[in-house]
């Protein structure tokens, strides 16, 4: 290999390396107080962070020089953290441009969580979203349902409004079954005594009307019973003379 052809070669390595940026640092932060994040990137550059509140997340802005490039956080547990509801770790939700990416948590320790993007040259957007801000901290749905009173109706007032529309009213029926069975019996002894043309104002006897109503049936009864008599012996006398 020639001399010429060597030190190209070595050139074009030199370059290849050289173009692969790599920067360091620490970022500030405020939310509710001043934090520090130390970063690491590779073919990338942080322009701006800062921190949402309204959904628990940190908004970065990046500019990627190369399609390999990277972004390496350490963020502190005080500033976000993604939390079971057992206090167990729980993964972070970590969006590029708007959409799910994936992670790789580098390092983990009481104090800090550290987690390593991988990026592209199109990407400019990175937010990363835990369980807790600063002091906000997000607030389990099922708590909240356990401490929210449920509401309820009054159960009295509307039993005693269904009892009132179920019991019937028996005592008026009853006396409406009374006066009516009563009506035809008074009007048949009234007819009985119109017919036997009986004047109570004028009656020599001291009865009551009751004892006047029997005694004028029986005398009817009478009547009836002496009138089919007469007339069957008249019949009888009758057949007598045409033999």
């Amino acid at each position: 290999m020639s001399p010429k052809l060597l030190s190209a070669i070595l050139f074009l390595l030199t370059i290849s390396f050289a173009s692969v940026v790599a920067d360091s640092g620490q970022l500030s932060v405020f939310s509710g107080s001043n934090y520090q994040i130390n970063y690491n990137t590779k073919d990338s550059t942080i322009q701006g962070i800062q921190a949402n509140k309204d959904s628990l997340s940190l908004e970065l802005s990046v500019q990627v020089t190369r399609p390999s490039a990277s972004v390496e956080l350490t963020l502190p547990r005080d500033l976000i953290d993604a939390k079971k509801s057992d206090g167990s770790d729980e993964s972070f939700i970590v969006l590029v441009d708007g959409v799910f990416a994936n992670y790789v948590e580098t390092n983990n320790t009481p104090q800090t969580r550290t987690i390593l993007i991988q990026l592209s040259s199109e990407n400019k957007d990175i937010e990363i979203i835990g369980t807790s801000l600063g002091t906000t901290a997000l607030v389990s749905q099922n708590n909240t349902q356990q401490t929210t009173p449920i509401p309820q109706k009054p159960i009295e007032p509307q039993i005693q409004q269904n009892q009132t529309q179920v019991l019937p009213s028996h005592p008026p029926s009853t006396q409406q079954n009374n006066t009516q069975n009563t009506e035809p019996t008074q009007d048949i002894i009234h007819q009985f005594v119109s017919i036997l043309n009986f004047n109570l104002s004028n009656t020599p006897l001291n009865l009551d009307k009751k004892q006047l109503t029997e005694y004028s049936i029986i005398t009817a009864i009478i009547i009836v019973v002496i009138i089919a008599i007469a007339s069957s012996v008249k019949k009888n006398n009758q057949r007598k003379t045409r033999k």
